[in-house]
């Protein structure tokens, strides 16, 4: 007597094979993304402990020596771009987690990049040249990220509105 195939437990145990198979396949998925995340952002605090150490020692940092800045400058300058560098950094989180965020949350920060951080920028010469080198080297943070940064602060590259000495 011929029994139905579907009346053969071995069936049911792949399928419930390949569910758990799936199961498997997704977690691993989320856990690469989740390491991802985490050596990216421990790379972020390292490169902010790296620029804080610049304005704590009064040494001139690459940015300072590639601009020119002079040597009564560099503490003032590097405060300001560590704190350019911040929010770059803030703006790069929301940028790799976009998906997670949604695009509510990622259009509050597209707003805050071209209607604060964009203003603040263009005001002083020395945090324009230092956006100016980010852009224009990819930096660390990559072309695609720098890309749609770029789009969303649009900064112009012209004089700055006002001196850089304040």
């Amino acid at each position: 007597m011929d029994r139905a195939w579907y009346l053969n437990p071995a069936w049911y145990a792949l399928g419930v094979s390949l569910v758990s198979l799936l199961v498997a396949w997704l977690a691993l998925r989320t856990s690469g993304r989740a390491s991802r995340l985490q050596l990216q952002r421990a790379l972020m605090d390292r490169r902010a402990a790296i620029n804080e150490a610049f304005l704590k020692y009064d040494v001139p940092g690459p940015y300072a020596h590639h601009l020119g800045i002079p040597a009564e400058r560099v503490k003032p300058f590097t405060g300001k771009a560590a704190l350019l560098f911040h929010q770059v950094n803030l703006l790069h989180e929301a940028y790799a987690n976009r998906d997670l965020l949604g695009d509510v949350n990622v259009s509050a920060y597209e707003n805050w990049a071209a209607k604060i951080l964009r203003p603040w920028i263009e005001k002083d010469d020395e945090l324009r040249m230092t956006w100016r080198m980010i852009r224009d080297s990819k930096d660390m943070l990559g072309a695609d990220f720098v890309a749609w940064l770029d789009q969303r602060l649009a900064i112009v590259d012209k004089p700055a509105q006002s001196s850089s000495k304040t």
